[in-house]
């Protein structure tokens, strides 16, 4: 989760992590959300913000938090727009690039994360993200945990599916039917 993809970018530095750890709160700017909005696909986002917790050393830090947001969807089954809340858990670990095993292939495009993960039963997912620079960016960290919330196929509460057809309608299925019957009859 290293990326700056999202335009939101908000770099912590792990000197600036006390023993004890800190606590972060992450809030947007309407531009940010404006770009998010976009980027997401959703008519808007009204608010984003995220609240963690930072502890770790320079090799191996530990973010857990949560991030809350309120966005404007459309709704896949009446297309009318509606609000929607959006609240993810936060528990990822980053740690420096050398710590991750070595393996022969590093010069592969991942940098051998894909091998990496498979040799150890799991998927890349389940690697710890990497340190950058000595840095983390909790801004892509919470722009990627928006994005993890948002339903894909949002249905407005209440919505419900109704097909208004007089039931006399031969199904589209019955129509392959019969014209497999009818091909076969030719045959």
């Amino acid at each position: 989760m290293t990326s700056t993809e999202f335009q939101l970018t908000r770099p912590l530095a792990l000197a600036d992590i006390p023993p004890q750890g800190v606590n972060i709160v992450v809030k947007t700017t309407e531009a940010e959300r404006q770009v998010l909005a976009e980027t997401f696909g959703v008519r808007a986002v009204h608010s984003l913000d995220a609240a963690y917790h930072v502890s770790g050393t320079g090799k191996r830090v530990k973010v857990r938090g949560e991030v809350r947001a309120r966005i404007e969807q459309t709704c896949v089954v009446t297309l009318e727009a509606f609000e929607d809340a959006v609240e993810e858990a936060v528990d990822v670990d980053f740690v420096e690039q050398r710590d991750q095993p070595q393996h022969d292939d590093w010069d592969e495009p991942d940098g051998g994360r894909d091998k990496a993960a498979r040799e150890a039963g799991l998927s890349t997912a389940d690697l710890p993200d990497e340190i950058v620079d000595g840095t983390i960016d909790l801004g892509t960290l919470t722009a990627e945990f928006l994005a993890l919330g948002i339903d894909p196929y949002p249905r407005k509460p209440g919505a419900v599916f109704a097909f208004e057809g007089d039931g006399a309608e031969e199904s589209p299925f019955a129509r392959l039917a019969a014209l497999k019957a009818k091909s076969d009859e030719h045959q």
